[in-house]
């Protein structure tokens, strides 16, 4: 890339993107001219065809397009491996903390201050984890896609539920005045 590259990308950063930027509060804001104001160096290289995100992307290889948009950014030697580990641990975070909750929610009368039995947690990391495996196993994404939007129908239900249930306990463990 240009030597300026980078500069130019934090004077449009400042310039004209996000609802902060200069544009937009003067255009939008201020003016009420447009509904939206966006700048970026990012458009320039597409229609100049210094990468070929969206062709990717349009072409189902979205994997292709972020290791050629990670491959652009300063250092994208070590960008790309960092941004793998990244998402690493926030996966295994986010399925820990669920099969925490899982377990917890599963378990009959768990004191207060007490964790729910490490198999327990197991099984249910095994299960949210293993679940989405075999579904693309089976049949790909769009077989993923059809179990998401099947069991996120009845998944409202019980959201409805708990967040009644989550009401009344604060009503009940309010201490009254009076």
């Amino acid at each position: 890339g240009h030597p300026d590259q980078y500069a130019v990308e934090m004077l449009s950063v400042a310039l004209g993107e996000g609802m902060s930027s200069r544009l937009f509060v003067e255009v939008r804001e201020k003016r009420g001219l447009a509904y939206d104001i966006h700048c970026s160096t990012a458009h320039y290289q597409e229609f100049n065809g210094q990468t070929e995100v969206l062709a990717l992307v349009n072409d189902g290889r979205a994997n292709e397009a972020m290791v050629q948009m990670l491959a652009t950014l300063p250092l994208g030697d070590l960008v790309l491996p960092l941004f793998v580990l990244i998402c690493m641990i926030f996966a295994a975070t986010s399925y820990d903390s669920a099969a925490y909750t899982l377990a917890s929610c599963a378990s009959r009368s768990l004191p207060v201050h007490e964790h729910p039995a490490r198999l327990h947690r197991v099984f249910w990391a095994f299960a949210i984890g293993g679940l989405p495996i075999s579904l693309i196993y089976v049949g790909g994404l769009l077989s993923l896609q059809s179990a998401v939007v099947v069991t996120s129908v009845p998944l409202l239900l019980v959201f409805v539920l708990l967040a009644a249930s989550l009401v009344k306990g604060l009503i009940e463990d309010t201490p009254r005045q009076g």
